[in-house]
């Protein structure tokens, strides 16, 4: 995230619009905003994060990455055990907490 405002310096899974981005096209998003192909999996719950200005409804799915086609100083990609060693605010521990459970 940027170096001011909400959450500055944390890192973050990519978060998508769902009011704006219908579910089958999700791949999609990923690859025009992100440079990333990857196939959508299962829905791993529900989260509810609260701000005193702002309320987040979060629905965690889990993803596979097939190709990356561009890389820029705004991501990167870390393997999963790697997560823990970078900040993130505690919403994203907690999709942390939620993709680390066993697939159901």
């Amino acid at each position: 995230r940027p170096e001011t405002g909400l959450l500055a310096d944390l890192w973050q899974f990519p978060m998508i619009p769902v009011d704006e981005i219908k579910l089958d096209e999700i791949e999609d998003w990923i690859d025009k905003n992100y440079g990333v192909k990857m196939v959508l999996g299962e829905k791993k719950g529900e989260l509810k994060h609260v701000f005193t200005h702002i309320i987040w409804d979060l629905e965690v799915f889990e993803a596979n990455t097939l190709q990356v086609e561009s890389v820029t100083n705004d991501w990167k990609f870390v393997h999963r055990r790697d997560l823990r060693s970078y900040p993130f605010p505690v919403s994203h521990l907690n999709m942390m907490n939620l993709l680390s459970q066993p697939l159901s």
